[in-house]
């Protein structure tokens, strides 16, 4: 039997964005497509868990990719920081 180790046991559950959340999103300009999924971001080659200057375990976990992979997640979230930075002006800060 293969131990399977388990590097995110304190992971929030997600939940469907509802029609009223999605219909904000919307009319903000703040629904848009990326070009990276959650699924990509678990593609990693390696973790360290990350601990506070106390050495206590933040429920962090730092992560490392291939080179590949790196380039592809930076590229894609630089262009979703991209697009907010334009937004900014913009963007609600209360519902």
């Amino acid at each position: 039997m293969a131990v399977e180790k388990k590097l995110m046991s304190k992971k929030k559950p997600t939940f469907p964005v509802n029609n009223l959340l999605d219909e904000y999103l919307k009319k903000y300009n703040r629904n848009i497509k990326i070009s990276i999924f959650y699924d990509d971001l678990l593609r990693f080659q390696g973790s360290i868990i990350v601990y506070d200057k106390n050495e206590k375990d933040t429920l962090w976990v730092r992560t490392y990719y291939s080179e590949y992979d790196r380039k592809e997640i930076d590229a894609s979230l630089k262009k979703y920081t991209q697009y907010f930075i334009q937004m900014e002006e913009t963007i609600p800060y209360h519902f």
